[in-house]
């Protein structure tokens, strides 16, 4: 896990470290939609944390670059496009978890979070290089929805000052499964949207941690998302 110190834009928590995963692990080929979440709302009757307390959830300002707080930002109104075919997005941790337990019933099987190493060894999919698809940007362009140029002609974003020189098709959320798989076979494992993971966050977690299915729960809420998104 983590990149060596030489890859450019790396930050402090990400030193490189072995993890042994030995256990067998599922992962779904596409980030879930709004319709399977449609289908647990309309089944339970699940109102999400955004909507419940009314805070709703952080849309892309395209004048400032900023994520910005929005009362109408939910899982049913994100902001753009939202077919039953694009991944569900404003929902918290929580949320998330409501959806894998009640899916669980469903199917009479077990359902979970990937931990974050879980996560990036599905994520890199037995490679060695920044991205499952290379170490240039550029190679994501079959593989990601990331920020790209046509986006930064549409957003002012200061996350990312120059965007690659190619465009991927969609300046926001796609649909699941428009770009090529890893050699995992998962979909969207680079960009579109961010992606929780079951762990917590502890910058200094790896450094102590067991080398065999790390798993951080230091009780302090704070949860991993992971893969990038669109912008």
């Amino acid at each position: 896990m983590g990149s060596p110190g030489t890859e450019n834009g790396r930050n402090n928590d990400e030193t490189q470290h072995q993890v042994e995963m030995t256990r067998t692990i599922y992962f779904s080929k596409y980030e879930i939609t709004v319709g399977q979440f449609r289908k647990f709302v309309n089944a339970t009757g699940y109102v999400t944390e955004a909507e419940k307390f009314g805070y709703g959830g952080t849309r892309l300002n395209p004048v400032s670059g900023d994520t910005d707080q929005s009362a109408g930002a939910t899982w049913r109104n994100p902001g753009n496009e939202n077919t039953d075919r694009h991944p569900v997005v404003q929902v918290s941790w929580n949320d998330t978890n409501k959806f894998l337990a009640w899916l669980g019933k469903q199917e009479g099987l077990q359902y979970r979070l990937p931990t974050e190493a879980e996560w990036e060894y599905a994520a890199r999919a037995g490679t060695t290089t920044r991205y499952a698809s290379g170490n240039d940007v550029t190679s994501l362009a079959q593989f990601a929805n990331i920020f790209d140029k046509a986006a930064g002609q549409v957003y002012n974003s200061d996350v990312v000052k120059q965007p690659p020189v190619f465009s991927d098709g969609f300046v926001n959320a796609s649909p699941v499964g428009q770009f090529k798989p890893n050699r995992f076979g998962l979909h969207d494992m680079h960009g579109n949207v961010w992606e929780w993971c079951y762990d917590t966050y502890d910058a200094n977690f790896y450094q102590t941690s067991r080398q065999n299915n790390p798993f951080s729960d230091n009780g302090n809420g704070l949860r991993i998302l992971r893969g990038g998104c669109y912008i």
